[in-house]
């Protein structure tokens, strides 16, 4: 759960829990923290929003929130936002060695197919040809690291 600090119906601050517990050191909380228990200092909770669909993260974008009044609560508002130069490289490389790390583990728990004397068929010889191709070809995708394409195991 987030927490928002509003001042003047102006968003001040967004806190996840622990960071709420420490900037309120001076108010008992519960377990469970409800708005009636945080409302006098000026925070109140942070009502979750779904991410809309068909919206993705890519090399230049992603997402971010905001809280958005609506009524009496204040709600989590999510969407796209440009990522800062200087991160776009780091954020490339992190999810592209995730995505190569797991192709990895991938094409180790094939191997046993590429043994000259496996009792495979011809068929399925070439089923498992073709899925480690497409593990091998995985970076050549279009929309590579951030939606990955993953071949079907050969049956």
């Amino acid at each position: 759960m987030l927490y928002v600090k509003i001042e003047d119906d102006q968003v001040i601050q967004i806190l996840n829990e622990a960071t709420l517990r420490k900037a309120l050191t001076n108010v008992s909380l519960p377990k469970y923290i409800k708005d009636e228990h945080i409302n006098a200092s000026g925070f109140f909770c942070l009502a979750p929003s779904p991410v809309p669909e068909g919206i993705y993260e890519s090399f230049d974008k992603r997402f971010a929130f905001n809280a958005i009044k609506d009524g009496d609560t204040w709600k989590r508002h999510v969407y796209l936002e440009n990522v800062p130069e200087e991160f776009r490289l780091h954020r490339y490389n992190h999810k592209a060695s995730r995505v190569r790390a797991h192709r990895d583990l991938l094409l180790n728990k094939s191997d046993w197919t590429q043994i000259p004397d496996v009792a495979l068929t011809e068929t399925s010889k070439a089923g498992w040809y073709e899925y480690r191709r497409a593990l091998r070809d995985i970076s050549l995708q279009a929309n590579f690291p951030y939606l990955v394409s993953w071949p079907k195991i050969p049956k």
